[in-house]
C-alpha cells in the first residue's frame, strides 16, 4: 500500500506540473480550519448507518517550490447509531501528511491536487446491556485530494473533496474492517 500511495502521490504531482506549468500561485504558508461532510464507504459501517458525520480539521501548508505545498492535516469525526440494538459510536482522528500542486486557474482563483499518507486513531464504542466494548488503534492510509481556492490578499476560502484509503481496524487479533471515507466540505484561512 506504501508504494501505491507514494507512486499515486508522485504521479499526480506530475500530471498536474505538466498541465498547469507555468502558473503562478499563493506563496507562504497557510493555516485553514475545516468543516467536511465524511462518509465512511466499509461495509460494515455504511450497512449498520453510522457511516456519515461532520468532520472538523485544521491543516497547515508551507511552500517548498514554485506551486507546491507540503504540509498536516489532523480532524475528527464522531458518527454514532444503532447496530442490532446496541448504542454504537466511532471516533475517527486522522492525521495526515501531504503534499500539493496549487495554480491559479483565474485571478484569485486556484485549483489544487495532491496526495499523501496518514496515521489515524479509529475507536468503536458499543453499549450492550450495561456493558461496554471498546476497541482502538491505529490504521495507516493515504488520500488523493482537490480543492479550489479563493484569495483576497492574506485570506483564502474553498472547496475541497478527498478520498481517503485505510487499512483494517484489528478487532482481537483479527482484522475487522476499514475506516476508508471520503469527505466534501469547506475551508478558510490565513496565508502568513
Amino acid at each position: 500500500m506504501k508504494k501505491t500511495l507514494f507512486f499515486l502521490t508522485a504521479a499526480l504531482l506530475a500530471l498536474a506540473a505538466t498541465a498547469l506549468a507555468g502558473e503562478k500561485a499563493p506563496v507562504g504558508k497557510g493555516l485553514a480550519l475545516k468543516v467536511d461532510y465524511i462518509e465512511f464507504t466499509d461495509g460494515f459501517i455504511s450497512d449498520n448507518d453510522i457511516d456519515k458525520s461532520v468532520y472538523l480539521g485544521v491543516e497547515g501548508y508551507a511552500r517548498v517550490a514554485e506551486q507546491i505545498y507540503f504540509g498536516l492535516e489532523a480532524g475528527v469525526a464522531n458518527p454514532s447509531g444503532t447496530v442490532n440494538g446496541r448504542k454504537t459510536d466511532l471516533t475517527y482522528v486522522p492525521i495526515e501528511i501531504n503534499a500539493k500542486y496549487v495554480s491559479d486557474f483565474l485571478p484569485g482563483v486556484g485549483l489544487a491536487i495532491g496526495g499523501g499518507m496518514s496515521a489515524n486513531h479509529a475507536s468503536e464504542k458499543v453499549v450492550s446491556n450495561g456493558t461496554v466494548f471498546d476497541n482502538s488503534g491505529w490504521v495507516l492510509g493515504g488520500q488523493v485530494f482537490g480543492e479550489a481556492l479563493y484569495t483576497q490578499g492574506n485570506f483564502f476560502a474553498g472547496l475541497d473533496a478527498k478520498y481517503q484509503f485505510t487499512d483494517n481496524l484489528v478487532e482481537n487479533g483479527v482484522p475487522a474492517h476499514r475506516f476508508s471515507n471520503w469527505r466534501i466540505g469547506g475551508l478558510a484561512g490565513l496565508f502568513f
